[in-house]
């Protein structure tokens, strides 16, 4: 029976784990994940600890859509990975909104950033906490705060889908479902009301909850407005964004919006997009 949730935290020994880490990212061969299986089968299957392309370490679940990119290539989004590597500068304070496994804030982290990630999932965000901890050691350059981010507090349904690609669990999410329950909710504004820092740069990235996410910043939008923003958003079939409340929202508080091309060249039905001043306008890799 096919798995359905995501793996614990437990890994192989060195040797092994080695060993499987390269036959993922040794490229195609006859037979490359057949034996990949057959040692899962004979050893348990197990998360692969596995460095990324800018030499962070990640605990990686090779059965989700995300986690197998990393595991077989080093990355993922390419061009969204690049862009941020080149803007994220030491001392930035980074929010990772939809922290998912960590991902993203490992990217901030190598850069020397403060990272302040927001998952809601405990599962996810055990994952996330586990994979910022063998990276970073105790919580001095990072916070995970188990909340969905939306436009007031309270709490929220959440629906965690299939471990195939539990990267679409979210609010209203429209996957496979395995679990479907209550999350605590907190706003930006909230949250720096506590005299959390604001962001320098933010990413955004909750499957289609991310208006609610800019409902809810208002007054740090306007008042300690981030010099970056990246956030996911629904899409027309040449990249034009659909999202009339983000657009206004954030155009009221100054914001240009550009969207960042795959480098695939394929436009999909949620793409990445840019939000900057025409003060800070950032570096195109």
């Amino acid at each position: 029976m096919q798995r359905r949730v995501p793996l614990s935290l437990e890994r192989h020994n060195r040797a092994l784990n080695s060993f499987l880490c390269g036959l993922c990212r040794c490229g195609e061969f006859p037979g490359r994940l057949r034996l990949v299986s057959v040692m899962e089968t004979i050893f348990g299957e197990k998360r692969i600890l596995a460095t990324t392309s800018f030499e962070m370490r990640m605990a990686l679940d090779r059965a989700d859509l995300l986690q197998r990119e990393i595991l077989t290539s080093g990355s993922y989004e390419p061009e969204l990975t690049e862009f941020l590597l080149v803007n994220l500068q030491k001392g930035d304070i980074f929010y990772d909104v939809g922290a998912n496994v960590g991902y993203h804030s490992l990217i901030a982290l190598s850069r020397g950033a403060r990272v302040f990630a927001f998952e809601p999932d405990p599962i996810s965000c055990g994952i996330l906490c586990h994979n910022l901890e063998i990276n970073a050691g105790a919580q001095e350059t990072w916070t995970a705060v188990q909340s969905g981010v939306g436009r007031v507090e309270g709490t929220e349904w959440f629906t965690r889908t299939h471990v195939a690609n539990s990267g679409i669990s979210g609010i209203g999410a429209q996957g496979r479902p395995t679990a479907v329950f209550r999350i605590d909710m907190i706003s930006l504004d909230a949250f720096v009301q506590l005299g959390m820092l604001p962001p320098d740069v933010m990413k955004v990235d909750v499957e289609g909850w991310e208006s609610g996410v800019f409902m809810g910043a208002g007054n740090l939008l306007s008042q300690s407005p981030p010099r970056l923003i990246v956030f996911e958003g629904r899409c027309d079939q040449h990249g034009g964004l659909l999202e009339p409340e983000i657009e206004s929202i954030l155009g009221s508080n100054g914001y240009r919006i550009q969207h960042l091309p795959r480098t695939h060249g394929w436009i999909e039905s949620r793409e990445n997009y840019l939000a900057f001043r025409s003060a800070a306008q950032p570096v195109m890799p």
